[in-house]
C-alpha cells in the first residue's frame, strides 16, 4: 500500500452540502414534494441551522487552538479530542447535515430532507473513510484508540 501524504478528499464538503440543498430546492420545482411550513417548523428549522453553524464555529476554534488544518484535503498535524470532538469524530460534517435538515424543515421541502441520506452516505464513503485512512496511517495507535472511544457521527 502506498503511503498517503494527505487525505484523498476530492471535493469541498461545504460546497457539496450546498449543492445538495440547492438540488433539493430545484427538484421541488419539477416534482413538488413539500408541506406548508408553519411557524413552529420554520423556527425549528432555523434553530437547527443556527445550532449547526455554532457547531461549525466551535469545531473551527478547536482546529485553530490545536494549530492544525481544518481543510479536509490537507494533512492534519494532530488528532483533536477536545470540544465537539469528544462527542463526534466529524462534528463539522454532522453540523452540515443538521444545517441541511434545518433548511429542509424551515422550507417544508421534503426533497432537501431526503437528500440528506445520500449526502451522509457520500460523505462517509468519499470523505470520512479517506480521512480515516490517512489518520490511521499518520497517527497509528493514538487514532485507533480515538476510533474506539468516539463515534463517527453522533
Amino acid at each position: 500500500m502506498n503511503k498517503l501524504t494527505r487525505p484523498q478528499v476530492k471535493f469541498p464538503p461545504p460546497v457539496f452540502y450546498l449543492v445538495m440543498i440547492l438540488l433539493g430546492y430545484g427538484v421541488n420545482f419539477l416534482f413538488p414534494l413539500q408541506w406548508q411550513a408553519g411557524f413552529l417548523s420554520y423556527w425549528v428549522g432555523i434553530a437547527m441551522v443556527g445550532f449547526g453553524l455554532m457547531l461549525v464555529a466551535w469545531s473551527a476554534i478547536e482546529f485553530r487552538r490545536h494549530k492544525t488544518t481544518i481543510m479536509p484535503h490537507k494533512a492534519s498535524s494532530r488528532i483533536i479530542q477536545a470540544g465537539p470532538f469528544k462527542f463526534s469524530r466529524n462534528p463539522i460534517y454532522t453540523a452540515f447535515t443538521i444545517i441541511q435538515l434545518g433548511v429542509g424543515i424551515a422550507l417544508g421541502n421534503i426533497w432537501i430532507l431526503l437528500l440528506a441520506i445520500p449526502a451522509v452516505l457520500i460523505m462517509t464513503k468519499y470523505v470520512i473513510e479517506r480521512e480515516e485512512a490517512f489518520l490511521k496511517q499518520e497517527f497509528g495507535e493514538e487514532y485507533l484508540a480515538y476510533l474506539q472511544s468516539v463515534r463517527r457521527w453522533i
